[in-house]
């Protein structure tokens, strides 16, 4: 902020972690997933929720709160006991983002904390976790995770997060990371972003995920390298990351340098994968795949983008001629869509 006093800054509350009550490690997972379901179903608890993210923000100086809820409704993310779904959250959810856009409000009229959320696109999850037009109500911005679209938890290789479906993606259906299986639907960026809109959500707050990382497998059969050829389990942690299944952009350029890999392009699905020399395969996104995510997101009239992560970009320049965050820089160049100015807060 000292060099753009115009910068927003927000805290971000949650994650899969948090709110996967199968996972206990790291004082996560089972000893949290439950807060959210917990705070939304009592209005003093919220009110109470509320009036602490505003201490903690006007103490610290940041602009507003993400809620990243991973997700309200869905087995296995709310509830220690049982397991199952937990019905209750999806209007507890829309109350609870009234409350605190209201309480926000209330204490600064002239200049509220921005409320924004990170969302899961998975067709499973939207339809079970999601008022998408009281969301869009109560919300300043809406984030769409359009990524992890594929991964090690389905058993073909497919990109991580591919703009477009192919009719063969659409016969296979999705495994999308929030653990959804359902066939016979185009998983893909395009088909999130355009569900998004025709369930209700106001363009102008959407903003599309755009992934600096990858998915990747260990190929069962070393002659078939094709999108959607069968895997064996995931691909071998990165030096860097260290999580099987997973790669940085800048570790897969590394591979494409080193001669460890080959780059190819599927221009169908607009995004691009790499084959490893010890019969490795991961989807990434790299400047062309980006490139036309852009530009998808320009003919849709989004509010912009957000990004996951900065620290997984080429951070040292060290794959792209010298140039630091080739990817993160994108948004904002001249090729890219006009960036969007701070959105002006909701009312309650």
């Amino acid at each position: 902020k000292k060099k753009n006093p115009n910068v927003k800054g927000l805290i971000s509350v949650g994650g899969w972690n948090f709110n996967d009550c199968h996972y206990n490690d790291y004082g996560q997972g089972a000893p949290t997933c439950e807060i959210f379901s917990t705070i939304a179903a009592d209005e003093e608890k919220t009110k109470a929720f509320a009036a602490n993210i505003i201490a903690f923000c006007r103490n610290w100086g940041f602009d507003g709160f993400d809620l990243d809820w991973e997700y309200p409704v869905v087995v296995g993310h709310n509830d220690n006991t049982t397991f199952g779904e937990t019905p209750q959250d999806y209007d507890n959810y829309i109350n609870m983002l009234r409350l605190l856009k209201a309480e926000f409000v209330a204490e600064n009229p002239e200049n509220p904390l921005l409320l924004t959320g990170a969302m899961g696109v998975g067709k499973a999850t939207v339809e079970k976790a999601y008022n998408i037009p009281k969301m869009s109500e109560h919300m300043d911005l809406i984030n769409l995770m359009t990524y992890d679209l594929h991964g090690g938890w389905e058993p073909r290789t497919g990109c991580n997060a591919n703009l477009y479906a192919t009719e063969a993606d659409i016969a296979n259906g999705g495994a999308a990371g929030s653990g959804d299986d359902e066939k016979g639907y185009p998983l893909s960026v395009s088909w999130a972003v355009d569900y998004w809109i025709e369930k209700g959500a106001a363009p102008s707050k959407l903003t599309m995920g755009l992934a600096t990382y990858g998915r990747g497998w260990k190929l069962k059969d070393l002659t078939n390298t094709s999108y959607g050829a069968p895997t064996i389990g995931t691909s071998t942690p990165g030096v860097s990351t260290g999580e099987a299944g997973y790669l940085s952009y800048y570790e897969v350029q590394d591979k494409i340098k080193t001669g460890q890999a080959t780059r190819y392009y599927d221009n169908d699905r607009k995004c691009p994968y790499i084959v490893t020399t010890d019969g490795e395969w991961i989807g990434y996104d790299d400047e062309e795949s980006w490139q036309a995510k852009l530009d998808f997101a320009r003919s849709r009239n989004l509010a912009g983008t957000m990004i996951w992560a900065l620290d997984l970009d080429d951070f040292a320049g060290a794959y792209g001629n010298g140039k630091k965050y080739p990817l993160v820089s994108m948004p904002l160049s001249d090729l890219a869509p006009s960036p969007t100015t701070t959105p002006t807060p909701s009312p309650p």
